[in-house]
């Protein structure tokens, strides 16, 4: 494995903000106001006024992301500074289900939801814990091995986040609140590989299928065993069609790309050969990025795959831990779920 680097400005396809302590303490004082007057980044009434708070973030925030979005160019946005008070923070939760707990993440879960909501409309899934808007990336005992964002000891493989379903995120936003061991978090565009390759074009034709991740599986097998009287129908993406791994025009296309959970089309030689070949490359144009606390890194899962570099969990209260949302450009309403705890959630 090659040593980890820090995107910085002059990284290709990569742009960097840097606070400075004003601006940390005014986003901060923002994010306080709202985790009391809201009480949890799932209420309904913050995500329909989330996009006119998010304006009240310190403005070169809201002028960088603005004008990135705007410009269409980005592959991933990294804004430093943010502080993070490690004892008032409290201890790293053992498991997501404990986080909310720590009520000192509040504030930056709200930090989190304002950066998502200058893109577009952030948004939870139904079969990711428990339905909530922002989730949390904490190691997890039992998950060592497994290729989820609990895990620990293998490296989680680069992926497009969420590839199974059609209505994926446009934008996948980490927040970063502790990474004693500068864990990386490796991403690579679509862009910087095919400046290797030449693309067949038999990714532009279903030439793979992908099937949903094991976090979405287990969720999803907890809701159909469920002994509550009610009615619980499985969703149409457990049932995973053959898709293109590349959408859009030549020479500037969407990625849809999950080699942990992907397999060709059995017979199709000329597919499986040309996914291989991008995967090589997608390798090739690895960047790591070390988040520190208070880093938030804005990835286009339209264009970047990213993964997570191996570590080992000490499981003491002192392991990474990240916040994490889903940005939708404009969010499917019709699909969300009737009953959820919040009206952005999706099956």
């Amino acid at each position: 494995m090659r040593e980890p680097t820090t995107i910085g400005a002059a990284s290709a396809g990569t742009c960097t903000l840097t606070l400075s302590p004003s601006e940390a303490a005014e986003a901060a004082e923002l994010s306080q106001v709202l985790a009391t007057d809201y009480g949890s980044s799932d209420d309904p009434r913050l995500l329909l006024e989330s996009c006119v708070h998010a304006r009240e973030l310190p403005r070169r925030i809201c002028e960088f992301v603005a004008g990135q979005r705007d410009g269409g160019g980005f592959d991933t946005l990294l804004i430093r500074g943010h502080s993070v008070d490690h004892l008032d923070l409290g201890a790293t939760p053992g498991h997501w289900k404990q986080a909310a707990a720590v009520a000192r993440s509040l504030p930056f879960e709200m930090l989190t939801l304002l950066h998502g909501s200058l893109l577009g409309d952030v948004f939870g899934w139904f079969t990711q814990q428990e339905g909530h808007i922002v989730t949390d990336l904490v190691p997890m005992r039992g998950f060592e091995t497994m290729q989820v964002g609990a895990g620990s000891d293998v490296e989680l493989a680069w992926h497009t986040e969420d590839a199974f379903h059609p209505l994926r995120a446009d934008y996948l936003l980490l927040m970063c609140l502790r990474n004693p061991a500068r864990v990386a978090t490796s991403v690579a565009s679509i862009g910087e590989a095919l400046a290797r390759m030449r693309p067949s074009p038999a990714l532009y034709r279903p030439c793979v299928i992908i099937q949903a991740d094991a976090a979405h599986l287990t969720e999803l097998r907890e809701l159909a065993a469920r002994d509550d009287g009610s009615e619980f129908s499985c969703p149409d993406w457990m049932q995973p069609r053959p898709t293109p791994v590349l959408t859009g025009v030549a020479d500037d296309p969407w990625l849809c790309i999950d080699p942990a959970y992907m397999e060709s089309l059995p017979g199709d030689d000329e597919g499986d050969t040309a996914v291989r070949e991008l995967c090589d490359a997608l390798d090739a144009s690895l960047v790591d990025v070390i988040l520190e606390p208070g880093d938030v890194l804005i990835i286009d899962n339209r264009k970047v795959v990213h993964g997570r570099r191996p570590f080992k969990a000490r499981h003491d209260g002192t392991d990474r831990w990240l916040k994490r949302v889903n940005v939708s450009r404009a969010f499917p309403a019709e699909h969300a779920i009737e009953g959820a705890r919040s009206p952005r959630v999706i099956l």
